[in-house]
């Protein structure tokens, strides 16, 4: 259907560069006069270059939806330059006060233009909904597409901001009680108390307060401040845990307080941090464990250890090169507990160890996008201590080791192979240095998106002694003097999912020891997990660990079953609840010493989880 529209024709296809621009035989009292005016003074829409129509033909709303189309193009198009723009830190002084965002005016104004311009367009697509369709627009999605525009627009906005604060708060209530009377370890190796879960209740808060800013056109910082007596009442965060503080007091630490600064060096671009900074080299060598299986909070869980010092980092072509060093001793909180700076088990766990500084290399190097190798060293400095099963005094430990990755290797197979060593020094002489190494190698089989397998083997000597993450087997933390294959099979189908993995090791015996009573180690972990909708998840776990010792005919266990909840309350904000019930029974002293007294037990969690 063909509609005359001679003044209104001549705005569609007529443009100007200039913003005066007039139109012949223009109704000044249509209702698309003033949004076409505009949109063609900010380019949005484009025709002759004279300002005529020439030959002053009628114009269908054919034609008509043409323009629009391509007018939403250009729309789009100048979003997506504006969002490359908003990740290129804009130009500004370097001191931040309360009136400077940062934002580059420029920007902002064709923010401003864009968001006009889009409801402008919305209007006058819906006029010609059909017209578009017959193009193969879906208008549908058209205006989806608008409330997408906003969020951009929005996003852009924020990004351009000279400094974000944001902030991270749980509320944590947990309690446990004992059913045996005696005082039964948790998953944690805490003891639980006698009496009701509502009789031994803690109530506990940690406030992670998060600090972005653009120092200049290219380097960046970031803080962390914690106002929190939820690491008080861990007693700070080692490896292990060495029981609760009943009476934790707020505390304040600095988490993390770093500057980014993209420098050159001998004529090669390097990325360098400096400050208090967040660091890990990998699994084996320096990795900061979970130190809580009942809470959830992602900043002690990610692996990082915090230090004071700087960091590194540049590639040469498909070779990637990483330094560190730092004290980690000066990690401290307002009351000096040493919140994060790291401990370590030196020799069959017979010694936790602090480490008061650290420095090392990591190296890797892409093959191609299936192949890659890594590589790292690592050195750490601590308080002369006593430790192995001989007097041995050291105050140096070094790790150092490699790894191998394949992606892809025929169909959904995958495999790794991660090799790790270190040496007890007391300074540049070796005190330990055999038994001291371990090695995970696996592979892994995706049989689809649902179903995936993956098998292993590991092993550890009993010296292997590195304030590494390699795992747990129930309420043991980082394994030594364990070898043996494990595997898992992880499947989802609709809301339901199901994960199985086990292991199953023998003991290595340290060189000199009296034979071991145990002989044999198998850990199980069943996981259950239904969704019920999209706010509400459930699950159930259970673990178990069985000791065989071959020469006694004793089968020490632990055993956990967990029930937990998942409610999204809200985008930012949820509620998770948990409720374990562990059963441990102990043969022998040999295990009591490690599993603790033989008993029941049940824990309980709430978690409130805020994110502003």
């Amino acid at each position: 259907m063909k509609r005359t529209l001679s003044g209104f024709s001549a705005l569609l296809l007529v443009a100007t560069a200039v913003h005066a621009q007039t139109y012949p035989d223009v109704p000044t009292g249509h209702w698309a006069y003033d949004a076409i005016t505009e949109l063609t003074q900010d380019g949005i829409i484009k025709g002759y270059p004279d300002g005529t129509f020439k030959g002053n033909r009628n114009l269908t709303r054919y034609e008509f939806a043409l323009a629009i189309r391509d007018a939403l193009t250009t729309v789009r198009t100048r979003l997506s330059a504006l969002e490359a723009s908003a990740n290129k830190p804009a130009a500004g002084p370097t001191v931040i006060n309360k009136t400077d965002t940062g934002t580059d005016p420029k920007v902002s104004e064709e923010i401003t233009r864009l968001a006009t311009d889009s409801v402008k367009l919305q209007k006058l697509a819906t006029e010609f909904q059909d017209e578009l369709a017959a193009l193969g627009v879906d208008v549908e999605a058209l205006k989806k597409d608008d409330a997408d525009l906003q969020k951009r627009v929005a996003a852009i906005e924020s990004a351009q901001a000279r400094l974000k604060i944001g902030a991270d708060l749980n509320l944590i209530a947990r309690s446990s009680q004992s059913f045996s009377g005696n005082g039964i370890p948790d998953l944690n190796t805490n003891t639980t108390k006698p009496g009701s879960l509502l009789s031994n209740v803690s109530v506990l808060h940690d406030l992670a307060l998060n600090l972005d800013a653009k120092l200049s056109d290219t380097a960046t910082g970031s803080a962390t401040i914690l106002v929190s007596n939820y690491l008080s009442y861990l007693n700070g965060s080692a490896s292990q845990f060495k029981g609760v503080n009943e009476s934790p007091n707020t505390d304040i630490a600095i988490w993390k307080a770093e500057a980014n600064l993209p420098v050159t060096l001998f004529g090669k671009a390097v990325d360098l941090t400096v400050g208090r900074y967040e660091h890990q080299v990998n699994y084996f060598i320096f990795s900061r464990p979970d130190n809580d299986r009942y809470v959830n909070i992602a900043a002690y869980d990610n692996g990082n250890y915090s230090l004071d010092g700087a960091k590194l980092s540049t590639s040469f072509g498909g070779l990637s090169v990483g330094l560190f060093a730092g004290k980690n001793n000066t990690v401290k909180s307002n009351d000096v507990a040493n919140f994060v700076n790291g401990q370590f088990q030196a020799v069959n766990n017979s010694n936790n160890l602090d480490i008061e500084q650290s420095a090392g290399v990591t190296l890797g190097y892409a093959i191609n996008d299936n192949i890659s190798l890594n590589a790292a060293y690592a050195a750490f400095g601590y308080q002369p201590a006593v430790v192995g099963p001989r007097v041995v005094e050291t105050n140096r430990l070094e790790a150092f080791g490699g790894g191998l990755k394949v992606k892809n290797l025929i169909g959904g197979v995958s495999l790794f192979a991660d090799y790790a060593q270190s040496n007890l020094n007391k300074n540049d002489v070796q005190k330990e240095n055999s038994q001291n190494y371990a090695i995970n190698t696996g592979v892994g089989y995706a049989a689809n998106e649902s179903l995936k397998f993956s098998a292993g083997y590991l092993e550890v000597q009993p010296k292997f002694s590195a304030p590494g993450n390699w795992g747990r087997v129930g309420s043991i933390t980082n394994p030594t003097g364990v070898k043996g294959p494990y595997g898992g099979i992880n499947w989802t189908t609709g809301k339901l999912g199901v994960g199985l993995n086990g292991g199953w090791y023998e003991t290595i015996r340290l060189n000199g020891a009296p034979v071991s009573k145990i002989d044999n180690l198998a850990h199980g972990l069943l996981k259950l997990s239904y969704s019920v909708n999209s706010n509400l998840n459930l699950g159930v776990d259970y673990e178990t660990v069985v000791w065989n010792q071959r020469n006694t005919g004793y089968h020490p266990t632990q055993s956990f079953i967990t029930l937990n909840s998942t409610l999204t309350l809200a985008e930012n904000t949820a509620l998770r609840l948990l409720y374990q019930v562990a059963d441990v029974r102990s043969a022998s002293s040999n295990t009591a010493s490690i599993f603790g007294d033989a008993g029941t037990s049940g824990v309980g969690v709430a978690q409130l989880s805020v994110k502003f």
